[in-house]
């Protein structure tokens, strides 16, 4: 709401790791305007991935997302 009403716009990239399940086990914004980075956060934990889709032999896997905030 606050970057709504300061119209700020932009996009975010965050760091995921995600367990074998698809799950995201952390999260942390790598770069964007840092008034959208907690919303880009929250959004990527809730994020789940589809297990066949993993493409790692270990127990977790890394990743990014990309979010674009747009007004």
């Amino acid at each position: 709401v606050r970057a709504k009403r300061e119209g700020v716009s932009g996009k975010v990239t965050v760091a995921v790791l995600v367990d074998k399940k698809g799950t995201v086990r952390s999260a942390r914004a790598l770069n964007g305007p840092p008034i959208l980075q907690g919303a880009a956060v929250a959004a990527a934990r809730k994020a789940k991935f589809a297990q066949d889709k993993l493409t790692t032999q270990g127990p977790r896997t890394t990743g990014t997302i990309t979010y674009y905030f747009r007004l």
